[in-house]
């Protein structure tokens, strides 16, 4: 009976609390410090020329990469912050920005397979590469990647 009787009456106060006019605003707090997000943003373009071909210790083909030596990822960052990384693709007029890995699907006399395009880094340098899921050697075209350091 005490359990039902204490409920009703939280529920009561509870909704008693909830009616009556809003009381007037409070005065203005202190202004806070001007701020930065500290957000590195880089644009990485690599010419399909310059994709790298990597090969397993028997000659197979595995994937293409391109790495780039990059001094924005340094031992702080890559302890204590975290990286996005994006492809820039134009689906008709319009450009966008796919977040990596991506995959594309492509056709190749009535034969689909896929690309995925991914990066990873490490201190000091990040590497974008692009694996064929039938490991064929269709080198990449241009492609442009964003990268931002948060």
């Amino acid at each position: 009976m005490k359990k039902i009787l204490f409920t009703l009456s939280a529920l009561l106060i509870g909704f008693a609390s909830c009616t009556g006019p809003m009381g007037p605003q409070g005065p203005q707090g202190p202004s806070g410090k001007d701020g930065n997000a500290n957000w590195i943003v880089t644009d990485f373009k690599i010419f399909s020329a310059d994709w790298v071909s990597v090969f397993d210790k028997n000659g197979n083909f595995l994937l293409y990469e391109y790495i780039f030596d990059y001094e924005d990822l340094n031992d702080f960052v890559y302890n204590n912050r975290a990286y996005l990384a994006y492809i820039e693709v134009v689906e008709g007029n319009t450009k966008i920005q796919r977040q990596l890995p991506y995959t594309i699907t492509h056709e190749t006399d009535g034969v689909l397979w896929e690309q995925r395009i991914a990066s990873d880094y490490a201190n000091g340098s990040i590497r974008f590469y692009v694996v064929n899921t039938d490991f064929r050697d269709n080198r990449p075209d241009d492609m442009l990647f964003r990268v931002v350091l948060l």
